[in-house]
């Protein structure tokens, strides 16, 4: 667990809407499959906070980060958030104004992705894949992974993001869920629950209001 809010914001929370309790609990499913083989993959990336965590605790894994950076694809009717939230300077400053990120805006001409490259690039094990998932998998089709981190909010891109990496997931593996019990999420409850309960799978919450934290992990092949 981090120490205080100030080692967080140094590992990348100033840079997260996830907050501290979630920033945490990803850090521990990190640091738990650093011996099994398998990249990571975050679906999800925003301002490259929870990125910044976790290519810098797993230094010696390839981390596979996905987003449109132009903000939400299309949303269905399970889902409170519209097209285009999470994508623009406007949006970013006022994120910054209600002190909930502390990622710089100062200039507007400067796009999320080259933001977020920029953030990051002290990390060479970081590789981006812009555009709508699962259009943007193609060079990874033998790749395995070991933690999937999927924060997108929205039913659509959590039922991809499950059906696309639960079967590379390796034995051992996690996938952690940000959104899951969120009010402003519903479909990502809606998502996670209608792959994995007819499978029989638990979905493991945390702390209060269960959204401490949200994993799921694969026992077998």
């Amino acid at each position: 667990m981090t120490d205080n809010k100030e080692l967080a914001n140094s590992k990348g929370l100033a840079n997260s809407l996830a907050g501290i309790t979630r920033f945490d609990f990803l850090e521990e499913q990190a640091k738990q499959v650093k011996n099994l083989p398998g990249a990571v993959a975050e679906i999800g990336v925003y301002l490259g906070g929870t990125a910044k965590l976790l290519a810098s605790t797993l230094m010696d894994k390839d981390i596979h980060l996905f987003d449109t950076f132009e903000g939400m694809p299309e949303v269905t009717k399970w889902d409170k958030h519209k097209k285009g939230d999470f994508g623009g300077a406007a949006e970013l400053r006022e994120q910054r104004k209600q002190q909930r990120v502390a990622a710089p805006v100062s200039d507007d001409s400067i796009s999320l992705l080259e933001r977020v490259k920029g953030y990051l690039s002290d990390y060479s094990n970081v590789h981006f894949y812009p555009g709508l998932f699962p259009e943007t998998t193609e060079d990874l089709v033998e790749s395995t992974f070991c933690l999937v981190h999927v924060d997108v909010d929205i039913y659509e891109s959590t039922k991809a993001s499950i059906e696309y990496f639960w079967p590379k997931l390796v034995s051992g593996g996690i996938m952690v869920f940000d959104d899951y019990n969120a009010p402003s999420c519903p479909g990502t409850n809606k998502a996670v629950d209608e792959f994995f309960k007819p499978l029989g799978l638990a979905v493991v919450t945390s702390g209060k209001n269960r959204r401490c934290g949200t994993r799921i992990v694969k026992t077998s092949q």
